[in-house]
């Protein structure tokens, strides 16, 4: 049994290197227990990097720099400024002690929604069920940890190499943002291709065969239904500003 729950705890990282391997563990009901508990710990870990690598007196310096003229336009003196400003402060410092949590929440939405969906799909496709609902949910958030060990990978790669914080890593990069009035078909391909980053395909390609194995299908169909799934997301977060009501001129 300790064995078991071993090979299951690993598949967070095994899933980098054997796919079918690791996700077949999710098919003994330990196996899937021990293997989402384990990547709900890699996701709320991932979670202290960027709370980990905060300079927070270079945060107070900018923040002093940007709302300062601000808060004197609104006619505070210089010392209930300060105030205003440490309270702002100890607010982010609050937000940023939640965020381990915040984002182990995001992901597990997510998680949850593209389960429902890939199955869902599959059904429709299919017309009948495929697979158990279980093992959709339970692989979905074995690859949304492979997306916070890919994302947090980059972070340290980015701090290494002194990459700037607002330089979009992915497809987006490709879509101007000095643009002095962006229409609606401008915000959309940029928050559509802005989707399209590593840790997104890492999921998809590792959720594809994995789930695949599960479903006693082919790495083709696993690709294909997955892709969907996050074609089908990406989509839907970025559809609505097509029909967002027009700015006053």
């Amino acid at each position: 049994m300790i064995g078991r729950m071993l090979s299951a705890a690993s598949s967070v990282l095994v899933q980098f290197v054997r796919p079918s391997a690791a996700y077949r563990t999710l098919s003994d009901p330990l196996g899937a227990l021990v293997a989402t508990a384990a990547a709900a710990a890699v996701i709320a870990g991932a979670g202290f990097l960027p709370v980990s690598f905060t300079d927070w007196d270079q945060v107070g310096a900018r923040l002093s720099e940007e709302r300062a003229p601000e808060l004197a336009r609104e006619g505070l003196s210089p010392a209930q400024a300060d105030s205003a400003l440490a309270v702002e402060l100890d607010a982010m410092r609050s937000f940023a002690g939640s965020f381990p949590m915040s984002m182990l929440l995001e992901r597990s939405v997510i998680a949850l929604i593209a389960a429902l969906a890939a199955f869902g799909i599959a059904y429709a496709v299919e017309g009948a069920k495929v697979g158990r609902i279980g093992d959709y949910v339970t692989s979905s958030m074995l690859s949304q940890a492979a997306y916070s060990i890919t994302a947090s990978m980059i972070f340290l790669a980015a701090l290494a190499v002194r990459l700037p914080g607002d330089l979009p890593l992915s497809l987006a990069a490709f879509v101007p943002t000095d643009t002095p009035d962006p229409g609606r078909l401008h915000v959309f391909l940029y928050r559509f291709l802005g989707s399209f980053d590593p840790p997104s395909a890492v999921s998809v390609l590792l959720w594809g065969p994995g789930l695949a194995t599960l479903s006693g299908r082919d790495r083709g169909w696993g690709i294909r239904l997955c892709f969907s799934v996050f074609l089908l997301g990406a989509l839907m977060i970025s559809l609505p500003v097509m029909f967002a009501p027009s700015s006053p001129a």
